[in-house]
Formats: C-alpha cells, sequence, structure tokens
C-alpha cells in the first residue's frame, strides 16, 4: 500500500488491527532527522539531550507528540540490542522492560510489555504490532547490521486475535505509539544518535488532563529512556574496566544511602514547611517504605550489610563487611561519597532528591523541591582481592570492612 499524501506531525496513526506498512517506518526515519516547525516547543536543552512537544487540540481527542535526541559513547550493534532485545533490555528499563516479549505469528511480529504503573498513572498493559528496518547511509534497506548506518524500530498499538497473544482487558493501552531511530554518527565508530518519538491520543484519559499533564510526562519519558541507556552504557564500561585490569584482583562495591524527611513535633502542616526551616531533618527510611538506608542499585537491601536493619538505619557510614580475602586498594580512602555517574547535576554532598524511593535515576535530581521528601547518595570503595581464584563469593569477612574512622566522613544532614 502507498503511503498517504497527507504527512502526519510526527507518526502516522492507523486502526489497531492493520499491520505495519514499510512507509511508517520510512516516515520515522524522515522525521527523525527533519526539521520542526516553530510550534515545536524545546522542552529539555541539554549538551546531549534535546527534547522537543507540541499537542494538536482535535475534537474529540488531544493528540501529544514527543521527540527526544541525544548522543552517547556507544557501539551501535550493542545499542540495538539494548533497545530490541527484551534480556538485554530487562538490564536497564525498570518501567517497562521487566515484563516485556516479542511474539512472531501469523507472519507478523508484536511486542508485549507491562507496565506496573509510577505515581499518578495506573498499570498499563501493551500490545504493540512491531517493525524494523535497517537502512544504509544513502538510505537504501539493508540486509544486516554490519551494513547499517541506521535502525528504525517502530511499535504501534494492536488489538487482533492471533495465537500466542495476550487477551484483551482493562488494563491495555491503546493510545501510545512509540518510534526509535539509533543511528551511527559519521567520524566517530562509538558514538551513536538516539531518537525516540512518541505519539499519543487522550494519553492520560480525560482531554482536559491529557491538555494540561501529558507534557511533562511525556518529556519525562523521553528522558528516562536516553538517560538510562547512558546509565547502563557507564554501567558497562566499569564492569569491563574492572574485567580488563592487569592482575584481575580489582573489586568496586557500591552502596547507595537513602534517607527521608522528616518533620520535627512542631511543624503541624505540610504547608507551613520548607527546607529553609529548622524544623526538616533527614533519617533513615521507615517500615512502611519497604526498603532500607543501605541498598544496592535495585534499592534492594546490599547483601554486605552485617547489621540488623535498625543498626543499619542508625549507622551514618556504610555498615558493611566485604567478601573474604578482599583488603581496600592502597590508592583508595575506604567508603566515600562520590557524584552518581547520572546526566543531572548534583548538590553538596553528592545528594540526589525525589519524590519516593523508585530505583531509577531518571527520577532523582539536584534541585530541592517541595515534593522531595526522599533522598540518596552514592558510596564507593576500591578493594583488592589476591586471592579471588581460591575465596568462595559468598564468603564474608567476620568483621565489618572497616571501622567508622576508617571512613570518609561527611555531614550527617
Amino acid at each position: 500500500m502507498a503511503a498517504p499524501k497527507d504527512l502526519p506531525r510526527s507518526l502516522f496513526m492507523r486502526t489497531t488491527d492493520t499491520p505495519l506498512e514499510a512507509y511508517e517506518l520510512q516516515q520515522l526515519l524522515s522525521f527523525a532527522n527533519a526539521s520542526l516547525d516553530d510550534d515545536w516547543r524545546l522542552e529539555l536543552d541539554l549538551p546531549d539531550l534535546k527534547i522537543h512537544h507540541t499537542q494538536e487540540d482535535e475534537p474529540g481527542r488531544v493528540v501529544d507528540h514527543v521527540r527526544a535526541v541525544g548522543e552517547l559513547d556507544i557501539d551501535f550493534d550493542i545499542a540495538c540490542e539494548l533497545i530490541i532485545n527484551p534480556e538485554e533490555r530487562r538490564k536497564w528499563d525498570h518501567l517497562f522492560g521487566q515484563d516485556i516479549s516479542i511474539i512472531e505469528t501469523g507472519g507478523d511480529t508484536f511486542m508485549t510489555l507491562d507496565f506496573p504503573g509510577f505515581m499518578a498513572i495506573p498499570r498499563r498493559t501493551y500490545l504493540n504490532w512491531f517493525g524494523s528496518r535497517l537502512s544504509g547511509a544513502d538510505g537504501t534497506e539493508v540486509a544486516d547490521r554490519e551494513e547499517a548506518f541506521v535502525q528504525a524500530l517502530l511499535w504501534r498499538p494492536a488489538d487482533v486475535d492471533r495465537a500466542g497473544l495476550p487477551p484483551k482487558d482493562d488494563t491495555r493501552d491503546e493510545s501510545t505509539m512509540i518510534g526509535a531511530i539509533i543511528q551511527r554518527v559519521d567520524q566517530a565508530p562509538d558514538v551513536c544518535k538516539i531518537v525516540f518519538v512518541l505519539c499519543a491520543v487522550n494519553f492520560l484519559g480525560s482531554q482536559a488532563l491529557t491538555r494540561y499533564l501529558a507534557a511533562p510526562l511525556l518529556r519525562n519519558f523521553g528522558s528516562y529512556y536516553i538517560t538510562e541507556i547512558r546509565n547502563e552504557v557507564a554501567r558497562r564500561k566499569s564492569q569491563e574496566a574492572a574485567e580488563s585490569t592487569a592482575d584481575d584482583d580489582v573489586c568496586y562495591g557500591r552502596v547507595w544511602e537513602l534517607q527521608r524527611r522528616v518533620f520535627s513535633e512542631s511543624c503541624d502542616d505540610l504547608q507551613e514547611w520548607s527546607f529553609q526551616s529548622s524544623q526538616v531533618t533527614w533519617d533513615a527510611p521507615r517500615v512502611q517504605d519497604c526498603c532500607n538506608r543501605w541498598v544496592d542499585d535495585a534499592h534492594s537491601r546490599h547483601q554486605w550489610v552485617a547489621t540488623t536493619d535498625e543498626e543499619a538505619s542508625a549507622s551514618s557510614v556504610p555498615p558493611l563487611r566485604h567478601p573474604l580475602g578482599w583488603t581496600v586498594a592502597e590508592n583508595d580512602d575506604g567508603w566515600h561519597v562520590v557524584a552518581a555517574p547520572c546526566s543531572v547535576a548534583y548538590s553538596e554532598g553528592h545528594w540526589q532528591y525525589s519524590s519516593s524511593f523508585s530505583a531509577t535515576d531518571n527520577f532523582w535530581g539536584h534541585a530541592l523541591k517541595d515534593d522531595s521528601v526522599c533522598r540518596r547518595r552514592l558510596w564507593v570503595c576500591t578493594f583488592v582481592d589476591p586471592g579471588h581464584q581460591d575465596a568462595a563469593k559468598d564468603d564474608f569477612n567476620e568483621e565489618l570492612s572497616a571501622t567508622y574512622e576508617d571512613h570518609v566522613g561527611l555531614e550527617q544532614n
């Protein structure tokens, strides 16, 4: 079928029972590199990340369009796998990638995923037509990634009855299309340009809510995807550096410290509170927060915690013990706070702030806001394990990895 003559603002919106066609991927490729009209608003302007948004208010529906463009120091093939391969996607996409599958049935390819919900957005499930196209630098279609200059990916809502597809229920989202472009950068073999395009119809159900709230939410989703991929790339590079150490005996420990905002008894009303007030202090998470003070990257209790939860919550430095045989490296001062490898700026003391204890980096920032009831910072330590081949990885020293005096002390508040 030939492409319609009237081009859309971003992606073609078609009925949910219509399979993807080649012209839809070609439109995605064209739009990813096109100049934008004046009614596209620049929502985020960073050196390595630009996000634009525009909204169409039509009878009976509000349509939002978002384009997020970023550059990453990453190999082209790895970038493609991080986005397409469900196993690789689970490593970095904590919102949408934990329950994701690719299903081939009836000659077509589909992707299913389950979004557990976040803040004001309820749980949603997705069934999408899934299409992919590899193109050379001249735009012609090629057979494999080795020849390719760019890969285009498109997910469009589907509603068909095919063998192997999940049944439809009231959590099914049919409002949102997503396109992705992974493109090599000329003269930079290990740099890729990544473009995410989101098109959503009545994204929040109500036209009124969508009209005023969809833009910041969709902007955050665009930023989330690129930021989380960037963080996964940084994690892989750190891992590769550790594995390539000459004597293969250097180990890196890291632990997050979580705290929540506490009100004094004299502060009876949230409206009376401000960050400049002496009434505000910080303390360890509470039982109802379902998390500990000292946690791993998934915000689960760190496996090296050597004390009870109550004792660990009272500790102002990491109460950890390292595996048997490990010692602190000579060039390391023990556990100390660092700026976490993320794309946002950080406050004094390297604290990051959020409205929840989410493990997703994209929901933390350096700014202290009225709804910032949680904060975290990253502690690291480098160890040497000369006997790593002789000790079991699950054996631990009997004592803590260091006394409090061995740690780098920082302010507690």
